[in-house]
């Protein structure tokens, strides 16, 4: 389900921000950065989601919205990946 998918990549996103919450905390420039970097991958990802099919491609609202909501949780799966492997070092 919908829900089910938002609430597991919450938890996953939830679980490296907390592992890295040391390193977020301890430089204070890092977090604004760092919240404006998600905040403008999610708002880019939901608004070309949702542009480009239903102006574009002329969808359907609810196809449109779908991928919308579709891109912006592949944005946070991928944020994740990256967040870890730069953790990494």
């Amino acid at each position: 389900t919908p829900f089910a998918s938002v609430l597991l990549v919450s938890m996953i996103c939830g679980g490296v921000v907390a592992q890295n919450s040391g390193l977020l905390l301890q430089s204070s420039s890092l977090l604004p950065r760092m919240v404006a970097a998600v905040l403008g991958l999610h708002c880019v990802g939901f608004l070309v989601g949702y542009t480009v099919p239903k102006l574009g491609m002329k969808f359907s609202e609810t196809t449109s919205r779908t991928i919308s909501i579709e891109t912006g949780m592949q944005n946070s799966a991928l944020a994740v990946v990256l967040a870890r492997s730069i953790g990494a070092d």
